[in-house]
C-alpha cells in the first residue's frame, strides 16, 4: 500500500473519527460550569524518531484536588506556581491541589511510540494501532497528552511538518505556515473529555 492509498483510508475514517468524539450534551455541560478548567496543550511531533514533546498547562481551582490523567506519557517536569512538584503516579494518574493566588500548574511532557507492526500480504504496509507517529502519519486517539477527570475546555497547538495537513475536533482552526513547519491552533469551545489528533500528508 502506497503512501497516497495509506491515507486516503485513513481520511475515509475521520468522519466516524470526530463523530466519536463529539462534545457533551448541553445539560451535563451546564450541571459542572462551575468546575470546567481551561487546558493548554502544546506538542511538537518528531515523526523521524516516533516521538512527541510537548506541555500542558491551567489554572487550578482553590484548594480542590484535581486528577490529571497522564496515559502513556512520561513526565519531564511538572511545576506549581513556579515550584518544582514530583506527583505520585498511580493508575496513569495523579492529583493535585492548589493555594493561593498562583495557581498555575505546568507540565512538561514527551511520549515516544513503537514502530508501526509490518502486516502480511501485498496489501498492507501496516497493521493499525490506537494510536501512533510515523513518516507516513500521527494517529492520536487517547493517553497521548495529560489530561483532565471529566470535562474540561482545551486548547490544542501541534507543530507538524510542512508537507502535513491536521485535524481534530476543534470549531476553529489557525495554521501558521513556516519554513519546514506548520502551526496549527485547535480551538475547542465546548467542553469535552479529552482530544485527538489525526495528520498526515493528505488533502481535508
Amino acid at each position: 500500500m502506497n503512501k497516497t492509498s495509506y491515507f486516503l483510508s485513513l481520511s475515509l475514517f475521520l468522519p466516524a473519527f470526530l463523530a466519536a468524539f463529539a462534545p457533551p450534551a448541553w445539560s451535563d455541560v451546564n450541571q459542572n460550569k462551575d468546575n470546567i478548567l481551561m487546558v493548554s496543550i502544546d506538542v511538537t511531533l518528531d515523526m523521524e524518531n516516533r516521538r512527541i514533546k510537548g506541555k500542558a498547562s491551567t489554572e487550578l481551582p482553590m484548594e480542590k484536588p484535581v486528577l490529571i490523567h497522564v496515559g502513556g506519557v512520561e513526565l519531564d517536569r511538572v511545576t506549581l506556581a513556579g515550584q518544582t512538584i514530583n506527583p505520585s503516579i498511580e493508575d496513569d494518574s495523579f492529583s493535585v491541589v492548589a493555594f493561593g493566588k498562583n495557581r498555575l500548574l505546568r507540565i512538561q511532557f514527551h511520549r515516544n511510540f513503537p514502530p508501526l507492526s509490518p502486516g502480511t500480504g501485498a496489501k498492507n504496509d501496516h497493521i493499525m494501532t490506537n494510536s501512533f507517529i510515523d513518516t507516513k502519519g500521527v494517529v492520536l486517539l487517547d493517553g497521548w497528552c495529560p489530561t483532565m477527570e471529566g470535562l474540561a475546555l482545551y486548547e490544542l497547538k501541534a507543530a507538524v511538518p510542512a508537507y502535513f495537513k491536521a485535524i481534530s475536533e476543534a470549531d476553529a482552526v489557525k495554521v501558521e505556515y513556516r519554513e519546514k513547519t506548520s502551526i496549527y491552533t485547535f480551538e475547542f469551545p465546548h467542553p469535552r473529555i479529552g482530544i485527538s489528533l489525526v495528520a498526515g500528508p493528505y488533502q481535508v
